[in-house]
């Protein structure tokens, strides 16, 4: 067997065996996979932040969305009984009807003329008599 030269042994043994951690030093990877990794993080956190958002404000958008359709509702329904009671002037439950839905849309001091209309109508009208005194306590 003829001998090899010490340039072939070494020819050999480089590309039989590739060492590439001799281009970069051990300090340097580890600060490239160190910022790589904050990088990363970073990026993962801000994704799935971005996403709670999302949903929190989609989520707030359709509570939003029902309330003004209840409101919505309210007010057509808060139509109807001032259509009754123009036509039908002594209909205290009509009265009361409206000052509930005032009541409801935050206006208690219409509230508070409707149920007193009510009770000019009918002084012992019970339920008329607790919701006045309710929207009294609410004011105070």
């Amino acid at each position: 067997m003829p001998k090899k030269s010490s340039s072939q042994k070494r020819k050999n043994t480089t590309t039989k065996y590739p060492n590439i951690s001799r281009s970069f030093p051990a300090t340097t990877l580890f600060v490239l996979n160190k910022k790589l990794f904050l990088i990363h993080s970073l990026s993962v956190f801000l994704f799935v932040a971005l996403i709670i958002v999302g949903i929190d404000m989609y989520s707030n958008m359709q509570k939003k969305q029902d309330l003004f359709s209840v409101r919505k509702r309210v007010e057509i329904e808060k139509m109807y009984w001032e259509k009754i009671t123009t036509i039908h002037k002594n209909y205290r439950d009509g009265y009361y009807k409206l000052a509930l839905l005032e009541y409801t849309l935050g206006n208690s001091d219409r509230a508070m003329r409707y149920v007193t209309q009510a009770l000019q109508v009918d002084p012992n009208f019970l339920p008329g008599k607790v919701f006045a005194e309710k929207i009294v306590k609410q004011k105070d």
